[in-house]
């Protein structure tokens, strides 16, 4: 378990669930991981609601715009890295192949925030913080445990993010596919994978991944709510694995951590 009261430059800080149907997705993960919900007061703007576990600030939700919508596209989980001047390191992407996607924006007092494009085609917020800072749990079961990224370039995405925000990567020993550890400031704070054929025609995307319990159980709720079955349960060095999507089609990974992997507390 880690309980935070505050993150660093580069690290991962914050997630939350766009959704199609706010109070039908609210539902499910309410369910799902045991959350409990508070809707924000966002003064007139789209509605947000924060969730809870052992009453600590875990995620986000908010209502997906009419113009998404109307775009047909699915729910998704955002993730975002905290950033101590939002705004100099927007003004770094672009000379590095990226791309910003959401110009800086202030959220009432909450903070800043950003959305960028890296040069291997995958999203990813920065958060500047005011008043809040982010998630108060982290790496424990039902709560966020690692942010992953997934791309067809595994070798631009580790150029782009260590130029741009100073992490240092070490090679993961993997059989399924080249893999990285990111750490920053002596944390290990998320990794990189490389697609291949087997993932098809998906499109390069940071991963949010929640510990269970049981792997094989929560992949049955997930059913049991309407979700779906993206990779089904499958043993690998840490523990047990599944990639599911929720009902409205927001994709997540499952993890089971074995008695020699970092099991939350």
């Amino acid at each position: 378990m880690a309980i935070r009261t505050g993150y660093r430059h580069g690290q991962f800080c914050w997630i939350d669930l766009v959704a199609r149907n706010m109070a039908e997705a609210r539902k499910f993960y309410l369910d799902l991981f045991g959350w409990e919900s508070v809707d924000m007061d966002t003064q007139g703007g789209p509605p947000y609601a924060e969730f809870y576990l052992q009453g600590k600030k875990v995620a986000g939700i908010g209502q997906m715009s009419e113009q998404m919508l109307s775009k047909d596209l699915p729910a998704n989980w955002n993730s975002y890295i905290h950033v101590d001047d939002l705004e100099s390191v927007c003004a770094h992407v672009t000379e590095l192949g990226g791309e910003v996607t959401v110009p800086v924006r202030q959220v009432l007092e909450a903070g800043k925030l950003a959305f960028i494009r890296d040069p291997t085609g995958a999203e990813v917020g920065l958060w500047q913080q005011g008043n809040h800072f982010g998630a108060e749990l982290m790496q424990d079961y039902h709560c966020c445990s690692w942010n992953e990224l997934l791309t067809r370039d595994i070798e631009a995405a580790r150029d782009f993010y260590g130029r741009l925000l100073g992490w240092d990567f070490a090679d993961y020993p993997s059989s399924f596919a080249k893999s990285y550890v990111v750490s920053q400031h002596g944390e290990e704070t998320s990794g990189l994978l490389q697609m291949d054929e087997r993932w098809g025609d998906m499109p390069p995307r940071w991963m949010v991944y929640f510990a269970v319990q049981s792997v094989d159980l929560s992949v049955d709720h997930v059913r049991q709510l309407g979700g779906f079955v993206t990779i089904h349960p499958l043993d690998i060095p840490e523990g047990r694995f599944s990639m599911v999507a929720d009902s409205q089609g927001a994709m997540l990974d499952l993890v089971e951590m074995s008695d020699n992997g970092e099991e939350p507390e």
